[in-house]
């Protein structure tokens, strides 16, 4: 199974945010779905996309 690990830039570009917006989602209880990998937040996209729906 191949996971395709997003940054937050391509998450902002995805859901039409801005990269502080996106920061301050994996921060709220609850937030946008993100792993630290590497010291790195990275997002996996099939779980962003599922949050994203759930919110709509």
């Amino acid at each position: 199974m191949e996971t395709d690990f997003l940054t937050v830039k391509e998450v902002a570009t995805m859901l039409r945010l801005s990269q502080p917006t996106v920061y301050r989602l994996l921060k709220k209880k609850n937030g946008i779905p993100v792993h630290r990998i590497g010291g790195s937040w990275r997002f996996i996209e099939k779980e962003v996309v599922r949050w994203a729906e759930e919110r709509r």
